[in-house]
């Protein structure tokens, strides 16, 4: 939980989001992860326990 970001070099912007606004914006149309993508990040982190 927060910390110092590292960027990549050809990174233009990177930012902390919360888990709600992170799974949120993991689902607008212009992302490019697929959706079990998404579902599985949202696992991970709301029930690490249950993998």
């Amino acid at each position: 939980m927060g910390g110092e970001l590292k960027v990549l070099e050809n990174i233009i912007d990177a930012q902390w989001f919360s888990i709600s606004k992170a799974i949120k914006m993991m689902s607008l149309l212009d992302t490019k992860a697929p959706l079990v993508i998404r579902d599985m990040t949202k696992q991970l982190l709301y029930y690490p326990e249950i993998i």
